[in-house]
């Protein structure tokens, strides 16, 4: 509301907002961050965002110094490496491991970042200390690079910049045709453009968390363009197409006559479920399978495994898998029991323990899971259960179903779970964490066989 007239002296105004009766609106497990789903006044003392920007980065700029130590970890770090990529994400990798990051709130934190020699030599700093440190160690390795900001959609507003929204600082790796240019001093206001541009993105890379792609942790942020350097923008698009991330397994297991499973699984991972920068050593290879398999079949070993796929966006992979130990038995009969939550679960999370909603939940993205496996067991041995099938369920939010096909000795589990959007409305949530229970529920998940009479090995129960 606008000050009566006469109520001030001078040429200043004065405007005041008045909010009586506010409801109280706690907070819910995976709800969306308030300042998408509330109306806000953004306030901010930086300024200009453009003037803001450039001090930010220009202050990291300023900090990345040298110094013989700078030097000696640059030597040490990036002896085996043999180009620029190899030696940025030898150095991101060794200053992940050995430096003390501090996430201090914003309020708290000075104006400007340390000297990286400073930061290097003490072994801790902030996030914007940490870019300068190893914006620093790169530039003395002889790599091009920059300093960036990356922040959060949902909290970002360009006019008003505001520190909280910054998701990281991070360091860019130059494409060879980049070129910095300098802006005149009036070509920002006037419209005039630089000359000098480049079609490729640069390499993003956070010093905590390596390089930045478009997956779990960064879905959904955008870097700010940097000042008289002319970059494509690099968007980081939340998942919001469930074809887009799929998750597919399928397989065959045999149950022996010692109650021990052994098979060959396949793993097919696209978009959200697929970190392809994470998953470069056969170690890191093997644990997502083991992670992602064992959400079927929990307890197995994996013997053996080929890799198929490797690349942005997407991982395929089949494993020789044998159980840890044998079934369980109840009473003479050997009890296979499918996990309780599905791979997705494991990338996806969601609060399935809370039936009762007020807000939406907001998830990782949309996508698609499909489970498909096949179990043998001898001959003369007989079938007694099954786990359960559940007819399709579906509505705006998705679909999810079970079923089971049934052979003489072989039962084939079939399950399709879908989220079609990456936030769902409350009643939306309560009809999927429905469906997604009832497969969840033990007699979903049991399956029943009895050795042939007499020849029932001894196990435990």
């Amino acid at each position: 509301t606008g000050t009566p007239p006469g109520a001030l002296t001078g040429s200043g105004s004065r405007y005041e907002c008045r909010v009586k009766d506010l409801a109280a609106a706690p907070d819910e497990p995976q709800a969306p961050p308030w300042q998408t789903r509330c109306p806000r006044l953004i306030f901010s003392t930086a300024g200009k965002a453009s003037d803001w920007l450039k001090l930010r980065l220009g202050q990291i700029d300023a900090a990345a110094d040298s110094s013989d130590l700078v030097a000696k970890l640059v030597a040490d770090w990036t002896k085996d490496a043999l180009d620029d990529t190899a030696k940025l994400r030898a150095l991101q990798e060794k200053l992940a491991a050995t430096f003390n990051f501090l996430d201090l709130p914003v309020e708290w934190r000075p104006a400007g970042p340390r000297p990286a020699s400073e930061v290097l030599q003490s072994n801790y700093g902030l996030p914007n200390e940490a870019a300068a440190a190893l914006l620093a160690l790169a530039r003395a390795a002889g790599i091009k690079v920059l300093a960036g900001i990356l922040v959060h959609d949902d909290l970002w507003h360009h006019e008003v910049p505001q520190e909280a929204a910054i998701a990281a600082y991070v360091v860019l790796l130059q494409p060879g045709s980049a070129a910095r240019v300098e802006m005149a001093s009036s070509g920002e206001e006037s419209g005039h453009q630089p000359v000098m541009a480049s079609g490729d993105y640069p390499e993003v890379w956070d010093p905590r968390r390596g390089r930045v792609l478009r997956d779990n942790r960064w879905a959904g942020c955008t870097l700010l363009p940097v000042p008289g350097v002319l970059l494509p923008r690099l968007l980081l698009p939340k998942w919001t197409a469930a074809d887009e991330s799929r998750c597919l397994v399928t397989g065959k297991v045999t149950l022996g006559e010692d109650g021990n499973l052994n098979g060959t699984l396949s793993l097919h991972t696209t978009g959200l479920f697929t970190a392809a920068e994470s998953l470069r050593t056969s170690d890191a290879q093997k644990s997502r399978l083991a992670t992602l398999l064992g959400r079927v079949l929990p307890d197995l070993t994996i013997e053996s495994f080929t890799v198929k796929t490797l690349a942005a966006g997407e991982f395929e992979a089949a494993a020789q898998v044998k159980s840890a130990k044998p079934l369980a038995k109840l009473n003479d009969r050997f009890a296979l029991q499918l996990a309780q939550d599905g791979p997705f679960l494991a990338d996806v999370p969601l609060p399935l323990t809370y039936n009762r909603r007020e807000l939406p939940v907001r998830l990782t993205g949309a996508f698609t899971e499909d489970v498909e496996l096949t179990v043998e067991w001898p001959e003369k041995w007989h079938l007694e259960c099954t786990p359960g099938t559940v007819p399709q369920v579906r509505g705006d939010w998705g679909r999810v179903s079970q079923s089971i096909a049934t052979d003489k000795n072989s039962a084939r589990l079939r399950r399709h779970t879908q989220v079609a959007r990456p936030e769902l409305a409350p009643t939306d949530f309560l009809a999927l964490r429905a469906a997604l229970n009832q497969v969840r529920n033990e007699e979903a998940r049991l399956l029943l066989v009895k050795p042939e009479s007499g020849k029932s090995p001894a196990a435990k129960n």
